[in-house]
């Protein structure tokens, strides 16, 4: 059975082509970053020699991102390079938006995903993003504008109306998140047995001190989490690390518990 070379082997082959390549053109160069990474999945000697493969720096970026392995460095790595090779390449600077986004650094993240909707406007889930960046950065009016334009676009989507719930909440406009969980619960694909939802719901209703209905919505939320599985996990958060999926499926049932037991606690004041 023939063996393939040492990486190290690999590299000094591809540095003495390398020496090459000024004389060759950089086509040559590019099918050596083809053969790199689809032969030896070889992500960073792919990347070094890819030169007009915007195409093959996207697919490394997203089989690190979402795809068969999660590194966020990589990904990132490779979708840089794939809009610095090509900057009009379609989802390339949105792809790039969400590792950063991950990654936590946010004003990044603004400026690639506001790239992506300078080039392609009509990439209306470039919205979707965008909220969420804005959310997090404090940005809380621009991110309503977008979950809401978003919306619009996707009416049976559950994560616009969860996302445009928890900012109404940072707002403090607990009446307009109560009718947003709502009209979720109600049109959404799968609303009606989505614990975030029903969850966003309760708390709510908990925080207008409605009680009655906050603990019959929390404990429609607590037992549609506990049915919840990895896979329903990862499928929800398709940019985060799936090894932490144990860490935040615990987190989420642990803040419904806590949810439940205020609305309890509250409804049984109440009746004192």
């Amino acid at each position: 059975m023939r063996r393939r070379p040492h990486f190290t082997v690999l590299f000094s082959l591809v540095c003495i082509c390398a020496g090459l390549i000024g004389l060759i053109g950089v086509a040559y160069s590019d099918a050596l970053a083809r053969a790199a990474w689809r032969s030896y999945r070889a992500p960073k000697l792919a990347l070094a020699l890819a030169f007009r493969d915007a195409n093959l720096a996207f697919e490394i970026g997203n089989f690190y991102f979402g795809g068969s392995e999660y590194r966020t460095p990589v990904a990132r790595k490779a979708f840089k390079r794939a809009v610095a090779i090509d900057p009009t390449l379609p989802w390339g600077n949105y792809q790039l938006a969400r590792v950063y986004f991950v990654e936590n650094r946010l004003d990044k993240a603004l400026r690639a995903i506001n790239r992506e909707l300078e080039i392609f406007p009509n990439n209306i889930r470039a919205l979707y993003v965008r909220g969420l960046v804005e959310g997090y950065s404090g940005m809380l009016a621009e991110a309503e504008e977008d979950f809401a334009r978003f919306l619009e676009y996707a009416p049976y989507d559950w994560a616009p109306y969860n996302d445009l719930a928890w900012i109404e909440a940072a707002q403090g406009d607990f009446a307009a998140m109560r009718e947003t969980a709502r009209a979720g619960i109600e049109r959404a694909i799968g609303g009606a047995t989505n614990p975030w939802l029903w969850n966003m719901l309760g708390v709510a209703e908990l925080n207008l001190n409605n009680f009655d209905a906050a603990e019959p919505a929390l404990r429609e939320a607590r037992a549609m989490a506990l049915a919840l599985t990895s896979a329903d996990w990862r499928a929800a958060y398709p940019g985060n690390n799936p090894d932490q999926t144990h860490e935040g499926l615990a987190a989420f049932r642990a803040a419904i518990d806590e949810n439940l037991f205020r609305a309890v606690l509250g409804r049984s004041d109440q009746t004192q």
